[in-house]
């Protein structure tokens, strides 16, 4: 689940358990001090732990906070004449099981419900039978909630996978096309070998039967000398061709609009915050220059949220004089530059910007995010493109 869908439900639970808290006043209440204050201070964790300092629910300390949670709602079930607390109890449950393993949740549940039997015992005047004939089958709605929470988690998970898949095979049609076009180029460089050798072999033997024909006849040996030319010109056509086709630089469609399409996708399949600014470089950058921008873009935002866990992006890409600079920051837990070894994806990553005659920097820290900065001369670029259409 991403981290914007689960803020939302956070929010949500919080005006929840405040709409809820009034209801209180519909039973008489003891000590109606005691329960509001209670209540206030459940809320108060809640967006302490969600909005202020964000807490892990799945992390060793997300688990004390939640089994102190527990215990504020336990105390409140000691003095409410109501069945409202309960409410506050299924909250609970349900982040325990969409956040904490089956068995932890489980144990977590069977704790709110006896919290939730031992206060309605000491709360209600009742004969015992009668209080048994009102918590036994709340235990449904506690095992109802539970599960309910339960199959939550394992649909959403189930989403995530969906996801990383879609993503692999994104990334698997990336490397398709690279491999396809290298095929592509391979075979083209072959045709010219075969059809330069062909168009030369046939003017060399075309040329030496000329040269015998002209001392015995000038006229046959002339139109001889004018099929070789026709013939070298159609060989001379395909050798423009297919070099044209060669020198066409590989850069997506619209690459201002492609970079701006990864983000947005990116924010919409893993609900991260990503702030962007690009100048405008269409038809400025060569093949090579606007591969290792998309690809460095890619593996940034991939490693930011794969090892750094990130929820916030900044990214821009701007043009100083002839010079295009790329910056990516994200808030990540960050890393000891000195004492990592790269990646793969960074170690292609400074490779392709060094031979773009460019410079290559990553700075981090643990708990202080990541930076990546690199630079590269546009006017390299603009000289090769007219190079190769030339």
């Amino acid at each position: 689940m991403g981290r914007k869908l689960e803020r939302k439900i956070d929010i949500g639970v919080v005006v929840m358990l405040c709409l809820i808290t009034p209801l209180f006043a519909m039973d008489p209440q003891e000590h109606p001090v005691t329960l509001y204050s209670l209540a206030a201070l459940l809320i108060f964790s809640f967006i302490l732990r969600n909005f202020v300092v964000y807490i892990d629910l799945r992390t060793r300390v997300g688990s004390l906070v939640l089994w102190g949670q527990l215990s504020l709602a336990a105390v409140m079930t000691l003095v409410d004449q109501s069945f409202i607390s309960q409410i506050f109890l299924l909250f609970l449950i349900g982040e325990a099981a969409f956040h904490r393993t089956m068995l932890h949740s489980c144990v977590y549940t069977v704790a709110a419900y006896l919290s939730f039997v031992v206060g309605r015992f000491a709360v209600f005047d009742f004969p015992a039978e009668q209080i048994w004939e009102i918590v036994i089958p709340k235990s449904l709605e506690f095992i109802c909630f539970f599960a309910i929470s339960y199959l939550a988690k394992y649909i959403a998970a189930q989403k995530q996978q969906l996801s990383n898949a879609h993503e692999r095979m994104k990334q698997a049609s990336i490397q398709l096309e690279e491999t396809t076009m290298l095929k592509e180029r391979t075979r083209i460089s072959r045709e010219i070998h075969d059809t330069i050798g062909h168009s030369l072999t046939t003017a060399i033997m075309g040329i030496e039967a000329g040269k015998r024909l002209l001392k015995q006849d000038e006229k046959k040996a002339e139109k001889m000398l004018v099929d070789i030319k026709q013939q070298l010109q159609i060989g001379l056509n395909e050798v423009r061709k297919s070099v044209r086709t060669l020198s066409e630089p590989y850069a997506p469609a619209d690459f201002t609009k492609h970079l701006a399409d990864l983000m947005e996708d990116t924010i919409d399949r893993t609900g991260v915050g990503i702030a962007y600014e690009i100048d405008n470089l269409d038809d400025k950058l060569n093949g090579d220059q606007a591969i290792t921008v998309v690809r460095a873009l890619q593996e940034g935002l991939a490693n930011g949220l794969r090892h750094g866990n990130s929820t916030q992006f900044q990214f821009t890409l701007e043009q100083h004089a002839d010079s295009v600079f790329f910056h990516l920051v994200d808030n990540g837990r960050g890393f000891t530059v000195d004492r990592t070894a790269p990646g793969f994806g960074l170690m292609g990553m400074e490779a392709r910007v060094r031979q773009l005659n460019g410079a290559f920097q990553i700075d981090s820290a643990p708990g202080d995010g990541a930076t990546i900065t690199f630079s590269f001369p546009l006017t390299e670029g603009k000289e090769r493109i007219k190079a190769g259409a030339g």
